[in-house]
């Protein structure tokens, strides 16, 4: 998503959300949301002496029935991965806003992409990197993957259920950047963004592979981000903000943003289930 200069959101890290027109303090379901959410970053030279972890994107953190541990993203954010040296994911806890960056190798023979930025809002533009199980462990000690089997064992029965529709990513207008000093590395902030809003049109690909939704983010509170730069690959959940105990639900990966109309107001794109789940289906095969 193209690059901006500010973001208006009410910001969550995690200790606000914006759901479905209303404001709230975070609560254990929004919680759940930090804990599945990963920010992706590269690290680029600032200087002779300095170098600076880059954002390059988000992604949720998955759970495959075969027990690989994945990250779902937008195809564009694993290609531009690929073309640097170094990359990292960072995650937010809900009992902190500090975190360090965890190394990620994100190599050509541990990902799989459909599609990517070439093709615009009508897509393809959605992947997954595995986790390697080298980096598995540091991984799975400070996140709960989503467990994708839940979707096939408990299906959305009725969208009353769940009254909450939420894009939760990382903006990389909210991160503070990490920077190297001297071989070490200064902690600093970071931010999840949760915004409420609603699901317009959706398309069907012929052969699955690219099912697309809208998400039209709610601006009745004024509060809409400026832009949506670095929310790439995050999800978009249905969930009930006020009950810790009922399971959010993953509904697709956003990869595109529109250009804001004359209010402000931008259309996210994202890859639904449909595509989503044949990818899965694809890497369950790969890395039985």
């Amino acid at each position: 998503m193209e690059e901006e200069k500010n973001n208006h959101a009410e910001e969550l890290g995690a200790t606000g959300a914006t759901l479905a027109g209303k404001s709230s303090a975070a609560t254990p379901a929004v919680d759940k949301l930090a804990y599945m959410s990963v920010g992706l970053m590269d690290l680029r030279p600032v200087d002779e002496n300095n170098e600076a972890f880059v954002a390059a994107g988000s992604g949720v953190v998955c759970a495959l029935p075969t027990g690989t541990i994945i990250i779902l993203t937008a195809a564009h954010v694993i290609q531009n991965l690929l073309k640097r040296e170094r990359k990292a994911m960072y995650c937010i806890s809900p009992l902190s806003r500090l975190s360090s960056p965890l190394p990620l190798d994100v190599e050509i023979d541990n990902v799989m992409i459909v599609g990517g930025e070439e093709n615009g809002p009508s897509g393809p533009d959605y992947g997954l990197i595995r986790v390697p199980d080298h980096q598995r462990g540091k991984l799975i000690n400070s996140r709960a993957p989503y467990n994708l089997k839940i979707r096939l064992d408990y299906p959305l029965t009725g969208e009353e259920e769940l009254p909450d529709l939420c894009l939760a990513g990382h903006p990389s207008t909210a991160m503070t950047r990490h920077v190297g000093q001297d071989g070490a590395i200064r902690r600093d902030e970071h931010t999840l963004m949760v915004v409420g809003g609603n699901i317009g049109s959706k398309s069907y690909g012929a052969d699955g592979a690219n099912c697309v939704f809208e998400f039209h983010p709610d601006s009745s509170d004024g509060q809409e981000p400026f832009t949506y730069q670095g929310v790439s690959g995050g999800g978009v959940w249905r969930l009930d903000a006020e009950n810790g105990e009922q399971r959010p639900y993953l509904l697709g990966i956003a990869y595109h943003q529109s250009d804001a109309d004359s209010e402000g107001r931008r259309v996210i794109y994202c890859a639904a289930t449909e595509s989503i789940y044949r990818l899965l289906g694809e890497a369950e095969n790969r890395w039985k």
